[in-house]
């Protein structure tokens, strides 16, 4: 799986397809992460997301990783020169990481490229390196429960795994929903947003205190 043939070009497939939907989406909880201090950003892209965090938050160190070559390059080069950001390429299933845990893990668009019991890797590794008050900024895909948003929701859904499956190698063929996987791991939400019908979610999650000290 590899994003370095679209890159270039991903921006303005993002923006012909839903128009600024998608960073409206990244950045919905943006707030809440003005506060964090080391933070881990998983498949960053471009940078578009990235940028605005460095923005709102002034202090923190950022580590990003990112399978592809060409993303971090145009990430790098969108955000300036700055010594608070690490740009790793690598998967993150494949890495070992820094024995200093995080306060906040920030994966946009990012889940949504692997199959379930991928999600369920990533998301058992990664949660293993957030600090007990540390939160995840997820935001991604998702559908709804019911009526014509779900058919709506589906057949994008299903058009754009088809797409990067080409591109990319996408190993996903549909989506997973996190939300279960998240419980499971011991998080619960703190706040959410839902646009485009439910087409797009972001999720503020935290592991409650008291699992850290059963």
């Amino acid at each position: 799986m590899n994003f370095d043939l679209v890159a270039r070009s991903y921006r303005w497939l993002e923006r012909l397809t839903f128009g600024g939907a998608l960073q409206r989406c990244r950045v919905a909880l943006i707030d809440y992460t003005k506060n964090a201090r080391n933070v881990l950003i998983l498949g960053e892209g471009d940078g578009r997301f990235l940028k605005e965090f460095l923005r709102v938050n002034s202090t923190a160190n950022v580590t990003v990783v990112d399978s592809s070559a060409e993303m971090i390059r145009l990430a790098s080069q969108r955000i300036g020169q700055t010594a608070r950001v690490e740009f790793v390429q690598a998967d993150i299933r494949e890495i070992e990481l820094p024995e200093t845990g995080c306060d906040l893990i920030v994966t946009n668009f990012f889940l949504d490229c692997f199959d379930e019991p991928g999600v369920d890797a990533v998301i058992d590794k990664i949660a293993k390196k957030l600090s007990p008050d540390g939160h995840w900024l997820w935001s991604d895909f998702s559908i709804p429960e019911l009526g014509f948003n779900r058919l709506f929701a589906r057949t994008v859904v299903g058009f754009l795994h088809g797409f990067f499956r080409l591109t990319t190698g996408l190993e996903a063929r549909k989506l997973a929903d996190p939300a279960p996987l998240f419980r499971k791991a011991g998080f619960g939400p703190v706040d959410e947003k839902i646009l485009r019908g439910g087409l797009l979610k972001s999720v503020l999650w935290r592991r409650p205190v008291r699992d850290f000290c059963e």
